[in-house]
């Protein structure tokens, strides 16, 4: 078992269950904004970040740490506990791929879907309105367009939904080709 397998394995599990009791608790907006704060702090700031993922640190001291930082933003006690058990379980490493994964089931829940498109040159209103409609008719459910530029793409789209990915870059269709030319030996 790779460690992206583990990582998704153990996030999906925390996630699945954060959210099961976010809805049963009616608190998914908090447990949501919550769980956005500590993605937050975990990308900011690197002494956070070192505690969740190095193994250095004993299980006791990842949950001091957890507690101490919980206490001092706020979070809700749902987050404090469930972060508490995934450090005694050393899964706390998982911590950004779970909070991934119960933004998607959150959104699945609300009946929206996040499709992240990287384009070569920046979209008119009218393209990023194209791209929503074609999605929400296709899925019947709310599109939430994450719109990003990358010139290095050359042209074309990168669409990601899910795990799904609609890549119509030429930069990927030149690596196609010059790979393709490789093969016949050019």
């Amino acid at each position: 078992m790779t460690t992206k397998t583990l990582t998704d394995s153990a996030a999906s599990r925390y996630a699945s269950a954060i959210f099961d009791l976010s809805i049963e608790e009616k608190s998914l907006d908090k447990t949501e904004s919550d769980l956005d704060l500590v993605k937050d702090i975990y990308a900011s700031n690197e002494e956070f970040r070192k505690v969740v993922k190095s193994p250095i640190f004993s299980r006791e001291q990842q949950v001091r740490v957890i507690k101490s930082v919980g206490k001092k933003v706020k979070l809700s006690n749902l987050i404090i506990n469930s972060l508490c058990l995934m450090a005694s379980k050393r899964r706390l490493f998982s911590i950004v791929s779970m909070v991934e994964q119960f933004k998607r089931l959150a959104a699945s829940h609300r009946g929206e879907l996040k499709v992240s498109v990287l384009s070569a040159s920046k979209l008119s209103s009218s393209q990023e309105e194209q791209i929503r409609k074609l999605f929400e008719d296709e899925t019947e459910n709310s599109v939430i367009l994450d719109v990003k530029e990358d010139q290095s793409l050359i042209g074309g789209l990168l669409i990601k939904v899910g795990s799904t990915v609609i890549d119509s870059s030429i930069k990927s269709q030149l690596i196609n080709v010059e790979n393709k030319m490789k093969e016949v030996g050019l």
